[in-house]
């Protein structure tokens, strides 16, 4: 009877919920990849006056999704193996 109580309540409850903690993180999360969106289109153009060529333009465009996925798991060893997690924060910003 108590299983069944505990499955009502569980289809009662919705998919998803809002943790109030994480907005603020959300929004700012939201703005810097619109931001980031709005800008990448012109990164091009901004490329090829700096005289990189179609071809190494595409190459670095290649490479940035590749290491973006690899990345993270990357630091996420490196920050389990140091154990410093700040020290590798800051590393990370430059």
């Amino acid at each position: 009877m108590l299983e069944m109580e505990e499955k009502e309540q569980q289809e009662k409850r919705p998919f998803w919920r809002i943790n109030p903690k994480l907005v603020p993180l959300q929004f700012l999360t939201f703005i810097f990849y619109g931001g980031m969106a709005a800008l990448y289109p012109f990164f091009t153009i901004h490329m090829k006056s700096l005289g990189f060529t179609t071809t190494e333009t595409a190459i670095i465009y290649g490479v940035l999704p590749l290491l973006c996925f690899i990345g993270p798991a990357i630091t996420g060893w490196a920050g389990d193996k140091i154990g410093n997690y700040k020290l590798i924060l800051a590393i990370a910003i430059g």
